[in-house]
């Protein structure tokens, strides 16, 4: 199975009306979806060897391709034989919006039309760091219960949280190319483009609790802690304790969220040690690349040597 990476890189933005993969890429392909600056270069290249290990070297940075924001970002990517897309910004967007939400709102574009094109699509930050090779599970998850979306379990936005025990996170999340999806990202990229916040996690959340209020909800396949029961924070799908998955069936959608045993948001070193997680996305509040290399090495999710971050 080859995978493409579509990265995302800060500071420019183009307005993309196709999916940027190679031409030779069949339908039955998962394209990684993923984001990063050249502040966290470092970051990327080790989350780079940390997927080449859960893969035994069967993604290769000939599967990649990088949407470079900057020359800087084009020239890091050049010297290292990657291929990139350098973007310019669009006139028009760049005045109505922040560069943070043009990046929102393109990386949805691109992800729309990924889906379009009939890829599933893999949305990967680079801090959610690969033990095993994940697409084998999101593969037999989506077939198992003909999901629509496959997604990590995250308390953000709280709206959602408090109201069903997680909300979607965008830090690992799949999506399958059905008519459904396409239908609801439509709606979902109208919220991101017309609300004050452009955020597409917060977008897609709000998108749901929309659907949940005209359509019954539906929710299966985790059995409850005693723990879960008493606690407060949700009345289905708390995240903190799960160990199975949980789907959510809205309106025509099917929902599958994704054990925190698996993939978990909360991370300690105790549940990076021997047993370790299927991919670990842990939460991290450092805004730079130097702090979340402390976080990474502090949870021992660091696999680059120093001879590599001398060629950075």
């Amino acid at each position: 199975m080859i995978t493409i990476v579509i990265l995302i890189f800060y500071f420019g933005l183009v307005v993309f009306s196709f999916c940027p993969v190679h031409p030779h890429f069949s339908k039955n392909q998962t394209i990684l979806l993923i984001s990063s600056n050249y502040d966290y270069r470092s970051v990327l290249l080790n989350y780079l060897k940390a997927v080449e290990n859960a893969t035994n070297n069967t993604v290769t940075y000939h599967s990649f391709i990088i949407l470079a924001l900057d020359n800087k970002t084009q020239h890091w990517c050049d010297l290292r034989g990657i291929p990139s897309y350098l973007l310019s910004p669009s006139k028009n967007e760049s005045t109505a919006y922040s560069k943070l939400s043009m990046i929102w709102i393109e990386r949805f574009r691109i992800l729309r039309n990924c889906l379009l094109e009939g890829y599933r699509v893999l949305m990967n930050d680079i801090d959610a760091i690969w033990h095993a090779d994940p697409r084998p599970y999101l593969l037999e998850l989506d077939k198992t219960y003909s999901a629509d979306i496959i997604t990590q379990r995250s308390s953000f936005p709280g709206k959602i949280f408090r109201t069903w025990g997680s909300s979607p996170c965008f830090g690992f999340i799949y999506f399958v190319p059905t008519q459904r999806v396409l239908h609801f990202l439509e709606f979902v990229m109208h919220l991101m483009v017309s609300e004050k916040t452009h955020d597409d996690q917060i977008a897609l959340s709000n998108a749901l609790l929309h659907l949940a209020r005209n359509h019954s909800v539906h929710f299966y396949g985790h059995q409850w802690t005693e723990y879960e029961k008493n606690s407060s924070c949700g009345a289905h799908l708390c995240f903190k304790t799960s160990t199975s998955e949980a789907i959510a069936d809205v309106a025509d959608l099917t929902i599958v969220f994704l054990p925190h045993s698996k993939v978990p948001r909360l991370c300690s070193k105790k549940n990076s040690g021997g047993d370790k997680p299927l991919v670990s996305h842990c939460r991290i509040s450092a805004k730079n690349g130097y702090e979340k290399k402390s976080h990474l090495l502090h949870w021992n999710h660091w696999f680059l040597e120093e001879e590599a971050l001398e060629m950075t």
